[in-house]
């Protein structure tokens, strides 16, 4: 079986969680489902990470900062393996991704600053946004039909 993929899990939760697939928190999902975070497999470590700008990234465990979230990611394989899940209940989100359609939304594999910067909106300009847009719209129309045509992996 191949490792879970992080970015792809990343992309899956930011999906979960845009598309509002969990209505009412993990109160709401029966135990075990793979929609709730404490079977997330790497929901722990994703929530010791802080994006501090769009190039510097910290680990919450330790302190370290790093300028980009690939050796952010790779500083908590290596020190930080010791948190995640050792149960055999842990799910990889990134296995929802055909579902979920993640290559839909590449954007959502980055963690984004907490601050609200606009400054990639500001970077980009012209006529190239307005296709751009209509591009991503058609692209999250798609998958949010796909979406609400299946059931959650949880419904009884």
């Amino acid at each position: 079986m191949p490792p879970c993929s992080r970015a792809r899990s990343r992309v899956a939760r930011a999906l979960i969680k845009r598309r509002g697939l969990v209505r009412g928190g993990d109160d709401s999902l029966p135990p075990g489902c793979p929609l709730r975070s404490d079977v997330d497999m790497y929901a722990g470590q994703e929530q010791h990470k802080r994006a501090l700008r769009s190039n510097l990234f910290k680990c919450k465990y330790c302190g370290k900062t790093f300028s980009s979230e690939d050796w952010l990611d790779r500083h908590m394989d290596r020190k930080h393996a010791d948190e995640l899940p050792s149960n055999a209940t842990s799910f990889c989100l990134g296995d929802l991704c055909d579902v979920l359609d993640c290559a839909a939304a590449p954007r959502l594999a980055r963690t984004r600053p907490r601050n609200d910067d606009d400054d990639y909106t500001e970077r980009r300009g012209g006529d190239d946004d307005r296709l751009d847009d209509d591009r991503a719209r058609d692209r999250r129309g798609r998958a949010r039909r796909r979406s609400a045509a299946l059931a959650t992996p949880c419904d009884a």
